[in-house]
């Protein structure tokens, strides 16, 4: 499950780049090692898997599922990007094919788009754009 999981990550990282690559934006992913434990409360490694950059910045998390927890570490990771790099994160999305009520009414309340369908990606781009 872990290899489908970080194989299905790269594709996704390496189909943003061939979509983007004429645009000024850039794909990358984010792994560093928070030492001082801001995101967990304990010193350790913090992946964010898709940071899509350019004239916004964007923050996506790809997941299986998304519960509630899982919506507020997302947000704890997007501070930490933009505290580390000092870049404003313009927008935050997490794309799952299951998200839990909860978590919804979560990522609502604190501006997350969560996209479980393809409708969805298109309305959190226009939100970006507004934003």
């Amino acid at each position: 499950g872990r290899k489908w999981g970080v194989a299905s990550e790269r594709s996704f990282r390496n189909g943003l780049t061939t979509i983007l690559s004429e645009t000024g934006y850039e794909v990358f992913n984010y792994l560093v090692k928070d030492t001082e434990g801001f995101v967990f409360g304990h010193p350790s490694e913090i992946e964010i898997d898709v940071i899509v950059t350019g004239e916004k910045t964007l923050v996506v998390e790809l997941k299986a599922s998304v519960s509630k927890s899982d919506v507020f570490v997302f947000l704890k990771k997007g501070e930490y990007y933009s505290k580390k790099t000092g870049k404003k994160v313009d927008g935050m999305i997490m794309i799952t094919p299951f998200v839990e009520d909860s978590a919804r009414e979560v990522a609502d309340q604190f501006k997350v788009t969560i996209c479980d369908s393809i409708p969805d990606l298109g309305d959190s781009i226009e939100k970006v754009k507004e934003g």
